[in-house]
């Protein structure tokens, strides 16, 4: 029977003497194992292994190129976004190199082979553009990823999918962020320029995503809205997942400052942002 008491719990694998650690994502394998993701407070991304039973640690790697990763599992196959720098870098596939010549982050997307008892094998990375990538949701064949861009009106192109014209996977990079629609080996289906979104959710049919403002925040080129107080307030936004439309946006939270810490789809279909309201507006 269910008790909700804890089994195990365990700081192995996500301390350092070099400094702080903190905790970014957890997700689990189809095995049973639990994967987290942190980073150390200025420096490198971890990733460890745990037993799903005991919570033995089963591996631990340090990555210098990668920051603040998230991540979904699929089986025992880590898709994972977050931030990539460095120059000429080929253990991840390709040729590698971020944004000002190494000097500054690209966001990424990454698909790793989780099923190892030595560390996480890479099976492909894709730059996606300058900036930070926050958020990987799967349905189905396809992922969905978003994030923040910082290119100052800098195209950026991903690599489209047999069939997909060059225009749909280019990003302007005239607005803050971007949602691409991807193929599991990371080739692009649609890419659009859009408000950066911490968050994402999807259905498969649809994408929701959240964001925090207290400026007018453009989700598209022509969809717009403004916060209602002077305050943070969280923004709901609602995408075509065919083709990466925007489709409305609403306003939540009252006349102090909101934030919102993730989001999911309730069983009857519906998005739930979990909100963060500041305690002293």
């Amino acid at each position: 029977m269910a008790t909700g008491k804890a089994l195990w719990a365990t700081q192995d694998g996500m301390t350092s003497p070099a400094g702080r650690q903190y905790a970014n994502a957890v997700a689990t394998t189809a095995s049973g194992n639990v994967v987290v993701t942190g980073y150390q407070r200025k420096g490198a991304g971890r990733m460890a292994k745990y037993d799903g039973s005991t919570g033995a640690k089963v591996w631990m790697e340090d990555f210098v190129d990668l920051y603040e990763m998230n991540l979904e599992i699929v089986g025992e196959t880590a898709f994972v976004t977050g931030t990539f720098e460095g120059v000429g870098v080929t253990k991840y596939g390709g040729n590698l190199t971020s944004c000002k010549d190494g000097e500054d982050g690209s966001a990424f997307i990454a698909s790793f082979d989780m099923s190892g008892t030595d560390g996480p094998v890479a099976n492909w990375m894709k730059l996606i553009g300058c900036g930070e990538g926050l958020a990987v949701r799967i349905s189905g064949d396809s992922l969905f990823v978003a994030g923040e861009l910082k290119q100052n009106v800098v195209a950026s192109a991903l690599t489209p999918a047999t069939g997909v014209g060059a225009a749909t996977c280019t990003l302007a990079g005239n607005l803050d962020g971007y949602l691409a629609k991807l193929n599991k080996d990371g080739a692009c289906v649609w890419a659009k320029d859009t408000a950066e979104h911490k968050r994402i959710a999807t259905d498969g049919t649809h994408v929701w995503a959240a964001s925090s403002d207290d400026d007018p925040i453009k989700f598209s080129q022509s969809l717009t809205l403004a916060p209602g107080a002077d305050d943070d307030q969280i923004f709901g936004v609602k995408y075509d997942a065919a083709d990466g439309a925007a489709l409305w946006v609403e306003r939540f939270g009252g006349s102090g400052s909101s934030r919102f810490s993730d989001m999911t789809i309730t069983p009857t279909g519906n998005p739930n942002p979990n909100p963060n309201p500041n305690p002293n507006p």
